[in-house]
């Protein structure tokens, strides 16, 4: 993470409304959506410029972290709610959820109320809010297209369109790879 002022500093040529008091922080991550967060230095609350220097995003969020995609999605909170900014400051899905991560490129899992979702990019329910979570995260999704799904202490699975392959009656379950594996 590096701190730096001013619209110099980020080799921009276009001018920043409000450049003062503003901060941007650059992460590695963040320079592949084309998107970089400053944080203003009178709120401490970040929001996002891309390349031009346009601010696409004013600061009104708690924080960003980049999931990547071609729409070089971002979980943002804002307001202790979180939310998918794609690449061009748009919302995927709004701030309304109390957590939210990638499963693949279009298709992500949310938290809300003690339960969670599986929703496509366009906020299109797979599966509702049923069970209490749902995990497994992109690698687990990419190399066998299942997620696990977590209800009342007890892990089953479930393949990406949330048809359930096995409901949930272990207490754990490990992911492994064979020597095959690649």
């Amino acid at each position: 993470l590096c701190l730096l002022a001013g619209r110099s500093a980020l080799g921009l040529e276009a001018d920043l409304p409000g450049a003062e008091g503003v901060y941007a922080l650059l992460e590695e991550g963040v320079l592949k959506s084309d998107l970089f967060p400053f944080v203003d230095g009178r709120t401490g609350l970040t929001g996002y410029i891309n390349e031009a220097g346009v601010i696409v995003q004013p600061a009104t969020l708690d924080s960003g972290l980049f999931l990547g995609g071609e729409d070089g999605l971002l979980s943002v909170r804002q307001g202790g709610k979180v939310g998918l900014l794609k690449g061009d400051g748009t919302w995927a899905l709004e701030p309304r959820y109390e957590e939210a991560w990638a499963v693949t490129e279009h298709l992500f899992a949310v938290q809300q109320d003690g339960k969670g979702a599986l929703l496509r990019q366009d906020g299109t329910v797979v599966v509702p809010f049923h069970w209490d979570w749902i995990g497994g995260g992109s690698r687990m999704a990419g190399d066998t297209g299942l997620l696990t799904i977590h209800q009342d202490r007890k892990v089953g699975f479930m393949d990406l369109s949330g048809r359930v392959i096995q409901e949930p009656i272990w207490d754990y379950v490990y992911a492994y790879r064979t020597m095959d594996d690649k």
